[in-house]
């Protein structure tokens, strides 16, 4: 009663599965059918799978005009949708070799390519090797990824972490780049990022902490996050934005494999909705203001997603675009002789 909302349900996941397990649909019944162009668009996804339980085809809803892997926030009462249908194709040794989008309503149609070595599982895209015989060269002898995408290199520690990445490499002027620091346990405690604008050199640090993660930018802006499950305290010390409440809480809602969907203020309100395409990539965002929904930190999978797109998972980094990780599983061939795929390459069912 006296909801700011009104009474009614925020998020309703349904679910079908297959014979053997394999999610067939999601459907959220708390949001409604939308139109655009005379296309129907319905709130739910469909996958499909082949005869090894790969994902092989998913359907659902994506912002009008969002582009390749692009994540673009827009208010939650001008948002227009749109259908797409993504494709997938794999190799004899179970690696992803294409990704094909396609949103005939809105013209979004794009192929990614992915070139495998001839040599084993290692691959990297098609801009960084024309043929299988390029692969290897872009990986170091522990099976680290050099490079992800052309002028955007990789740095490792000897204990296979990722020490640095640099997005933008400038002649005669400083690079964009983003560096980590871990801990005995190689879990990563320290973020830190640099980045050439038109108004000068912006810098961020993040120290994680258990239950705490400590903020801060060149702007003045310290920001000390509590974290407690899928409950989020937000407690600004210097540089609080317009707008926004200190000590706000922020509680997340997941689905199946984790992602985070929903995420509600103290009063049950909608702050965000994020809907993510199979392998990862936001393809709907939406909400009631960006600079409050730019403080979400958890995305796909319930992982945190850097400055350089790649997800932070705990021992391994996660390419969405490419759906593979960065570097070869730790722990061996505990999951299939493959040690790059994503979650046997069956994202919706399973979650790493």
């Amino acid at each position: 009663a006296g909801h700011p909302q009104g009474a009614g349900v925020l998020q309703d996941l349904r679910y079908e599965y297959d014979p053997v397990g394999n999610v067939k649909c999601v459907r959220n019944d708390a949001e409604e059918t939308r139109f655009w162009r005379n296309q129907q668009v319905e709130p739910e996804n469909q996958y499909g799978y082949d005869s090894l339980y790969q994902l092989v085809s998913a359907s659902g809803r994506e912002k009008v005009n969002l582009g390749q892997q692009n994540r673009s926030f827009f208010p939650a009462d001008s948002i227009s949708c749109t259908r797409y249908l993504r494709t997938y194709t794999y190799d004899s040794g179970n690696n992803l070799s294409r990704i094909r989008h396609s949103a005939p309503g809105s013209g979004n149609c794009h192929t990614t390519d992915i070139t495998i070595s001839d040599r084993s599982n290692r691959a990297v895209l098609r801009s960084l090797a024309a043929t299988p015989a390029e692969v290897e060269m872009h990986f170091g002898p522990g099976g680290e990824q050099l490079q992800l995408q052309p002028g955007q290199a990789l740095a490792w520690t000897a204990r296979r972490e990722l020490l640095q990445v640099t997005p933008v490499e400038r002649e005669g002027a400083q690079d964009d780049w983003e560096y980590y620091r871990y801990d005995a346990r190689s879990q990563r405690v320290v973020k830190g990022s640099r980045r050439q604008t038109g108004s000068g050199t912006q810098t961020q640090r993040v120290v994680y902490l258990p239950g705490l993660e400590l903020r801060t930018k060149s702007s003045g802006e310290s920001l000390q996050t509590v974290v407690a499950g899928n409950v989020r305290l937000l407690h600004w010390e210097s540089g609080k934005p317009e707008g926004l409440n200190n000590d706000g809480l922020r509680y997340s809602y997941d689905n199946l494999t984790g992602n985070c969907g929903l995420e509600v203020d103290e009063d049950g309100c909608i702050i965000s909705a994020e809907e993510y395409y199979p392998y990862g990539g936001t393809s709907l965002w939406t909400g009631r203001g960006e600079t409050e929904a730019d403080d979400k930190t958890v995305r796909y999978s319930g992982k945190e997603q850097d400055a350089t797109g790649l997800y932070y998972y705990g021992y391994r980094y996660y390419q969405p675009w490419a759906g593979r990780w960065t570097s070869a599983d730790p722990a061996g061939a505990v999951d299939g002789l493959n040690l790059y795929r994503m979650c046997r390459n069956n994202p919706v069912t399973f979650r790493d």
